[in-house]
């Protein structure tokens, strides 16, 4: 499948299915519901580069790459990540996981939006969504995020498709949670609310001219 890649301003942009696209990603969108103005922007810089480590740090052990030794220089992750690992790991055996693919991009040319999903994993033999973080799971964030994911997932892989949704908390003493993501009681349809914050970003970059 052609590569996309994300750019600075938060959109993907590159060749897919053989079109030239410029699609803002799903983490860009849902960033209009979340108002981080008052925290300091070092603060921030820093758990945005721990929380790409602990990314690092699963892909490259999925993928058979990781030096388990590296893991360790404070210099490198800000932090030992060895603990990282080990939650990883306790997460993977405790709960069955079958991980299938990791840090894929996907694109919906249907409703014009792209993003770099964490895993595609068999969680108790169902193909599932896992989105990893390095902090305790947002209520407002995740369930869209992750229903955004399953339904790009599902329109370029039609023949994998993925039924549920998973959230996976890494921490730093080595434990995790872990918990399924579904809707609850009277509670809207996730991708539909994905949907309205699409279009309210669609149209605040039509009136801004960007």
């Amino acid at each position: 499948m052609d590569e996309i890649q994300r750019d600075e301003t938060g959109h993907y942009r590159g060749i897919w299915c053989g079109r030239e696209v410029r699609l803002p990603s799903v983490t860009t969108v849902i960033g209009l519901l979340a108002d981080y103005s008052r925290v300091d922007r070092s603060i921030m810089d820093r758990a945005c580069a721990f929380g790409n480590a602990v990314h690092k740090v699963v892909e490259l052990h999925e993928t058979g790459r990781l030096d388990e030794a590296s893991l360790r220089p404070k210099e490198q992750y800000l932090a030992d990540m060895t603990p990282i690992l080990d939650a990883w790991k306790l997460c993977v055996a405790e709960q069955g996981l079958k991980v299938l693919h990791v840090e894929s991009v996907i694109a919906s040319l249907k409703y014009g939006y792209a993003g770099r999903l964490d895993a595609i994993a068999e969680v108790r033999g169902v193909p599932s969504v896992v989105e990893i973080k390095s902090r305790p799971f947002n209520g407002m964030l995740e369930p869209l995020q992750t229903a955004a994911y399953l339904e790009a997932w599902n329109e370029c892989h039609p023949k994998e498709r993925v039924k549920s949704r998973w959230f996976c908390e890494l921490r730093l003493d080595g434990t995790y949670s872990f918990k399924e993501i579904s809707k609850g009681l009277g509670e809207p349809d996730h991708f539909s609310i994905f949907r309205s914050a699409l279009a309210l970003f669609q149209w605040r970059r039509l009136k801004n001219g960007k």
